[in-house]
């Protein structure tokens, strides 16, 4: 097949496995025709053609046309299909860049789990790859990013929640392991009960969070009540709040391990765990190339991410 043929056909097969993914994630063509803005009839006779093109149905047909069910094939074909994908977006928003590119700045808002975790290793990356890309950061709460991303004062927001608007797109991001965390002199068995560490009361995150909200789930199932519980916004302030001894924290497991060795911290085993922290990436539906290429960049960044596999792995919830 002459190389020019060859080029036209992976550009076709690249729209086709875009809307495969499409009704997958949608749960049907019906759905995932408003988010591809396009016809239903074009949705059908893409996956017609890839399944023509594969030889097999994608799609159960015995199932409804509006919520289909994937056959062994179409299994098989979508996690290759999703990266096909993403490395598409990122190529087109790579290509779509000025030959020099211009200083851009991006308007960024996290929560202070991100901003303690996983933002400055990747914004180290992003900015060796494009050096004139600067940053706006705004480290605030989920509910207080949400009103600046209406407010479009935001470009994105990684956050513990997708935001609801219909302007606003969302991606789940990869959950953030959490443990109960002690002072590494004064805490030193190998594992604890809840009820231990409940006796010394906890410093957690405000009223309106998951992990909050977690722990009052996890001591009223563990039949636990009249437990201290002081809420703090900061991390940096229940990290200076634990070694003054006022309590066992509920942190992200990594902002400890981040910390080395001279720490005053331990993460604390317990039987009875806690669940881990969800994130969600938003975004304003008009975003620029740019936009594309810091998108990309992050969910690469978190996918290779060797800690953020091991926390996944080892994770363990009541």
């Amino acid at each position: 097949m002459p190389c020019a043929h060859r080029a036209r056909v992976l550009v076709v097969r690249v729209e086709e496995l875009r809307t495969f993914v499409a009704v997958v994630d949608a749960g049907g063509i019906t759905y995932a025709v408003p988010k591809l803005d396009v016809v239903q009839s074009t949705v059908s006779d893409r996956i017609n053609s890839l399944e023509k093109f594969f030889k097999a149905p994608l799609f159960d047909r015995r199932s409804s046309p509006n919520l289909m069910k994937l056959t062994d094939q179409g299994r098989r074909l979508l996690a290759t299909a999703r990266k096909v994908v993403a490395l598409a977006d990122e190529l087109e928003a790579i290509r779509d860049l000025p030959a020099k590119e211009q200083a851009h700045t991006v308007r960024l808002g996290v929560n202070e789990t991100v901003a303690h975790t996983w933002l400055f290793a990747w914004l180290a990356r992003l900015r060796s790859a494009h050096p004139k890309l600067a940053f706006e950061l705004i480290v605030d709460t989920t509910d207080a990013l949400e009103n600046l991303m209406l407010k479009r004062r935001l470009d994105f927001a990684a956050a513990a929640r997708g935001f609801a608007d219909p302007r606003i797109k969302k991606q789940r991001l990869s959950s953030l392991a959490m443990s109960f965390v002690g002072r590494r002199q004064r805490h030193t068995k190998r594992e604890y009960e809840l009820g231990e560490l409940a006796r010394e009361g906890f410093v957690t995150f405000s009223a309106d969070t998951q992990p909050h909200s977690q722990l009052i789930k996890l001591l009223a199932r563990r039949g636990i009540e009249g437990c201290r519980i002081d809420r703090i916004s900061s991390i940096a302030a229940m990290i200076r709040a634990v070694e003054s001894g006022l309590g066992v924290a509920t942190l992200p497991t990594r902002v400890v391990e981040g910390m080395g060795h001279s720490a005053q911290l331990r993460v604390l085993p317990c039987a009875h765990g806690l669940a881990p922290l969800p994130l969600w990436l938003s975004w304003t539906a008009s975003g620029s190339k740019h936009g594309a290429l810091v998108r990309q960049s992050l969910v690469h960044y978190l996918r290779e991410a060797s800690w953020l596999k091991a926390a996944a792995a080892s994770s363990r919830t009541e």
